[in-house]
């Protein structure tokens, strides 16, 4: 059976993340923690942002697969906010980091793909009144869980999806079931 090294340098960030800040973790760090080599690590990433992106990346794409079987908003969402909320240490630390290769800018992107993938199965073109609340509820929906991340989790991952639907934009709603 062949190693995934890619989830090996990832289990790895993850375990270092429990104990220190993103800046502190350097990329000899993972690799001693690996038993891997530099070039190891550089030829399955750019860098170690790259990594927490492929994370991000990874995790979501799971929860996607199991959203085209439920399609159900609310048990989504559950699952998404359970995620974070499970892995408290980890997305913690990743908010920290800003910039393009970041888990906010992976977020926005994410989100975005999900409320268009929302109303386009449900058979609907996307017209500039959609756009804008899709890109509303988007922007929303990210500041919210930034800010439930950095408040230390305060509200419960169920709390999180009913304020989300809540405050969701009616030209939106009726495909967020």
């Amino acid at each position: 059976m062949a190693i995934d090294v890619k989830k090996v340098f990832a289990d790895a960030m993850v375990r270092l993340l429990e104990d220190r800040t993103f800046e502190q973790i350097t990329v000899r760090e993972l690799c001693t923690e690996c038993g891997a080599s530099r070039q190891t690590f550089y030829n399955h990433f750019y860098d170690k942002y790259d990594l927490v992106v492929w994370i991000c990346r990874k995790q979501c794409e799971e929860l996607w697969v199991s959203f085209q079987h439920k399609k159900a908003f609310r048990a989504f969402m559950l699952d998404v906010y359970g995620l974070m909320y499970s892995n408290q240490a980890f997305y913690s630390a990743v908010m920290a980091i800003d910039g393009p290769n970041s888990f906010r800018s992976f977020l926005i992107d994410f989100t975005k793909k999900y409320y268009k993938n929302a109303v386009e199965s449900d058979g609907r073109q996307i017209d500039d009144e959609l756009e804008y609340a899709i890109s509303f509820c988007t922007v929303g929906t990210i500041e919210m869980a930034v800010s439930w991340i950095r408040s230390g989790f305060r509200q419960s991952p169920q709390e999180m999806v009913e304020y989300q639907v809540l405050c969701c934009p009616e030209p939106l709603k009726p495909y967020l079931k």
